[in-house]
């Protein structure tokens, strides 16, 4: 019978804590990192390996999913043999996600390798699925190197995670009215002929003066762009690396598709 709780039962609270605390020390073998996100409470999550920070980066880039918990919940599951219940064990997934349709998802990061080097694995997966789903109602999976570094997916949305701090709110403004005049779909080469910048200045003083320096690499339409996709204005094709003739769309709902 499941028990109907609340997101912030769940590991959603604002003042959620971890309930492991990822070791910093090397005799673990972990590699802690520190990922920033508003979607999490106190707008962080450690990680304990670089590949669970790559899956963040799905995650956090990810406009359907509203709220992300590291450590959200232990997990008490039971285990059986031929014979009946074994023994009842714990674990506590390394990340939980919130989406906007209030769905909650528990998840592990496991390279592939280990996960063929150790059927426990397997059979702690089904064992977990089966237990979150019948007790709280929530999914559960494992991710490994084959669905977080798809290329060039990753490599792109890498582009809009790094961008998305970096967008003055007019460039963003007009880049929504060039697309209200497009109609999407449109390519990011139409809407850069589309509007036109100033190339932003660096302006520094120091007792010799003041210097102006253009900063002709930054793409401001580019930025806005990546703005936009982060926030799930509009949809951009991942399935190329990101160019002039990347296909721009309103953005579908998971509970769309």
């Amino acid at each position: 019978m499941k028990k109907e709780l609340l997101p912030e039962k769940l590991g959603f609270a604002p003042d959620h804590v971890p309930v492991f605390k990822v070791p910093w020390r090397a005799k673990f073998k972990t590699v802690p990192t520190v990922f920033p996100t508003a979607k999490a409470a106190g707008g962080h999550v450690i990680v304990s390996n670089p590949l669970t920070a790559d899956l963040m980066i799905h995650f956090d880039t990810d406009p359907a999913i509203t709220k992300i918990s590291a450590y959200p919940r232990k997990v008490i599951y039971p285990t059986y043999d031929r014979y009946g219940l074994s023994e009842v064990k714990e674990h506590s997934p390394a990340l939980g996600i919130l989406d906007e349709d209030g769905v909650i998802t528990y998840a592990d990061c496991i390279p592939y390798v280990i996960q063929k080097e150790r059927p426990g694995i397997e059979r702690r997966t089904e064992a977990l699925q089966t237990a979150l789903w019948d007790d709280y109602g929530i999914l559960y999976t494992v991710f490994d190197e084959r669905d977080i570094h798809i290329q060039p997916r990753l490599w792109n949305l890498r582009l809009i995670w790094r961008h998305h701090r970096d967008n003055d709110p007019e460039h963003v403004s007009a880049i929504r009215r060039a697309l209200d005049v497009l109609e999407l779909p449109a390519k990011i080469g139409q809407v850069r002929a589309a509007v036109s910048f100033r190339t932003p200045i660096w302006r520094t003083s120091t007792p010799q003066g003041s210097f102006e320096t253009p900063l002709d690499e930054v793409d401001p339409v580019f930025s806005a762009l990546m703005s936009l996709a982060f926030t799930g204005s509009i949809e951009l094709d991942t399935s190329r690396r990101f160019s002039d003739e990347t296909i721009i769309n309103h953005r579908q709902k998971w509970s769309d598709d």
